[in-house]
């Protein structure tokens, strides 16, 4: 009798996808290896030393993580047991705007109206800026950082948001 013996080495692909960033606006992102090998007996497996994964660590492009790391998505052919490999960086950026609402102001017989002040904290043109007030009075320039005119005792808050990462924070005056 013949043996017949047959060479079935073909490697599948792992593409882990593009690197991704978590964020404010994004706190978990979902890993995409949809570019790998797909098909009957092929296994998916996202794994991390570093980093976090929610659920669908053994799908192909519905992995949900929340951390910063490297994942790796492994996939193996069950029919030969070869694998492939491919790793995804995800990075994050949490940071909030500095904000700084200024110093304490005081409304008297020679000062009708003070102007609020928050020139100390972030700025640029990525950030939105929103002075709010449950007890005072704001006349104009809520959506300044330095212009803002009150004209009644009270606390007033300045909330800036980066549009950029959709980070936002608040303090008081």
């Amino acid at each position: 009798d013949d043996v017949s013996v047959t060479l079935n080495t073909t490697q599948p692909n792992a593409d882990a996808g593009a690197n991704l960033q978590i964020d404010c606006l994004n706190p978990d992102v979902t890993l995409d290896g949809s570019l790998s090998t797909t098909g009957a007996g092929i296994l998916y497996l996202w794994t991390t030393l570093d980093g976090n994964i929610l659920s669908g660590a053994t799908t192909l492009n519905s992995c949900v993580v929340d951390a910063a790391g490297t994942y790796t998505l492994t996939v193996t052919d069950s029919g030969n047991g070869c694998t492939d490999s491919d790793d995804v960086v995800i990075t994050e950026d949490l940071t909030l705007p500095t904000v700084n609402a200024g110093a304490n102001l005081e409304i008297d017989c020679n000062n009708a109206t003070v102007t609020l002040d928050g020139s100390a904290s972030s700025q640029g043109s990525n950030y939105t800026y929103l002075w709010e007030t449950t007890d005072g009075n704001i006349v104009s320039g809520e959506t300044t950082l330095n212009s803002c005119v009150v004209d009644a005792a009270g606390t007033y808050s300045l909330t800036i948001n980066n549009s950029d990462n959709g980070c936002e924070a608040t303090d008081d005056v």
